[in-house]
């Protein structure tokens, strides 16, 4: 086929939520189609991966995103009725990419990542497949409901909960099919809209990349893994920092809590200030992170969909402690150790810190869930299956 894949966020490296997915369905339908691809570049230190990323595609238009800009577009549809996602993400280049594109070939397909590009799309008049992924207006209406009632932000999460609600009730209802990545994203779905088609995709495990190292010795570190510019990680960490951090250096002297990820805010890094805590920013590769530590940590307040952290330090055999709101996306997990509240995740990290057999049957137990789960090839599959549908819908036509 001849696909066209709309990203929201270039599709590379697979170090952050989005991108994990993004990515794997690129490689996937790159090897077995013609696709060109058309995405931004929000993050400047991603420039370097333009041509890794190019060199899978047939074709590939990486469209500058400037934040600037982007507050721009943000604010005016705050005054206009628009979604600040839609917004922020679809530059006025885009939209002329996205034209010439289909001016210039005759897709079978379209595949659209994430929401914020659903409406350009689906005026192609060209099959289009949606990836929502999670439901953004869910998201959203998570981060309301987290905020103090003075907060001006509060006023913001709820204005664009609303208006996620309203682009996606209409996207998913005119699109050849949506898809998302949980069962409870499809409820959460469903409870707002009333899809044309929803296909569950679930997220698969890259357990070939992500795996133990039998060379390498498990020490007293405890692992936070993520995006630090993404709100609901950065959030998580701070407070499991400053509620459950005490009480475990308190019980463990020797422990260190390492935070690994890319673009750490002024207050994460204030972090690193305390007794014990690491802020690495930035890193390669989280898989010699995981592969060292005892115990990995998931202490989020607000998640959507399937938290890739967790499956990645299952995969490498560390367990995971967790909050119920990291585990909803991923029913029936072994090796995790569920803890709502601050003492709870403390209890459960001091644990595994002092009874390191228990640790390594535990890490074990997530291992064999994570290669039972499938591999990222077998839960594609469903998506290939879902695009030559929507081709034969085309020639139907």
């Amino acid at each position: 086929m001849k696909l066209l894949f709309l990203c929201h966020r270039i599709p590379y490296p697979p170090d952050k939520g989005d991108k994990i997915r993004s990515y794997h369905e690129l490689r996937y339908l790159a090897a077995r189609h013609d696709v060109d691809l058309i995405t931004t570049l929000d993050d400047p230190a991603d420039q370097r991966h333009v041509a890794s990323v190019s060199s899978m595609v047939r074709s590939a238009t990486i469209v500058p995103l400037h934040r600037a800009s982007a507050a721009v577009r943000a604010g005016v549809a705050v005054l206009t009725g628009g979604a600040l996602t839609e917004a922020w993400f679809t530059p006025p280049a885009l939209r002329t990419a996205l034209r010439r594109a289909l001016e210039r070939e005759h897709y079978d397909a379209v595949l659209v990542f994430s929401s914020a590009h659903a409406r350009p799309a689906l005026a192609s008049g060209v099959p289009t497949v949606l990836d929502f992924v999670d439901v953004d207006s869910a998201k959203w209406a998570a981060y309301a409901a987290s905020c103090p009632a003075w907060s001006p932000r509060r006023s913001v999460y709820v204005l664009e909960a609303a208006r996620m609600r309203s682009l996606e009730s209409e996207t998913c209802a005119r699109a050849f099919a949506t898809l998302v990545c949980a069962q409870r994203e499809v409820e959460a779905l469903r409870a707002i809209a009333a899809p044309r088609r929803l296909e569950l995709v679930p997220n698969g495990t890259d357990t070939e990349s992500f795996r133990p190292d039998a060379a390498v010795a498990r020490e007293a570190l405890v692992v936070f893994s993520g995006a630090m510019d993404y709100r609901a990680n950065a959030d998580a960490v701070i407070w499991f920092a400053e509620r459950a951090w005490p009480t475990i250096r308190a019980r463990v002297p020797q422990a260190r809590l390492a935070i690994v990820g890319s673009n750490p805010g002024p207050a994460v890094q204030a972090l690193a200030a305390r007794d014990g805590i690491e802020v690495t920013g930035r890193v390669d590769r989280v898989q010699p992170w995981l592969q060292r530590a005892r115990v990995a940590v998931a202490p989020l307040q607000v998640a959507r969909g399937i938290q890739n952290k967790v499956l990645e330090a299952l995969a490498c055999a560390t367990p995971v402690v967790a909050t119920p709101a990291a585990l909803e996306g991923i029913p029936g997990a072994r090796g995790t150790m569920p803890a709502a509240t601050p003492a709870e995740l403390a209890d459960a990290v001091v644990q595994l810190l002092t009874d390191p057999a228990r640790a390594v049957r535990l890490g074990a137990e997530g291992r064999s869930f994570v290669l039972e789960a499938s591999t990222w090839d077998s839960r594609l599959s469903r998506l290939d299956e879902v695009l030559r549908e929507a081709a034969s819908s085309r020639i139907a036509r």
